[in-house]
């Protein structure tokens, strides 16, 4: 099974406690959730090996099925999208919550 970046955006605003979509509008977090997939293709480029070519990412939306990643990286890779939109939101977050977030990515990706 896969997941959408409608489904990894969603699980995002958890911890972003932006269930409304007040805060951090889709567009602006599938931006995060495309430069997610661009590192992970990056750290884990064994996931991509049958592929020859690179998607056009610049044609991802929010219904577009995430490539590749196993259905196990979907936290880390909201984990990756909670921390990019904490980094820009400095008056709702200390820095530490964020870099916590990015970690999680970093360490899931790379195990």
């Amino acid at each position: 099974m896969s997941f959408t970046f409608q489904v990894l955006i969603d699980r995002a605003r958890v911890p972003l406690n932006d269930s409304a979509k007040t805060r951090y509008p889709d567009a602006e977090l599938l931006k995060y959730a495309v430069d997610a997939y661009l590192l992970l293709r990056r750290y884990r480029s064994d996931l991509f090996l049958a592929d020859y070519t690179l998607p056009d990412w610049s044609a991802f939306t929010v219904d577009t099925t995430f490539p590749k990643a196993p259905d196990e990286y979907l936290p880390i890779i909201a984990d990756y999208v909670t921390a990019r939109a904490e980094f820009k939101d400095d008056e709702h977050v200390v820095a530490e919550r964020a870099q916590a977030f990015y970690g999680l990515f970093t360490s899931g990706v790379r195990t």
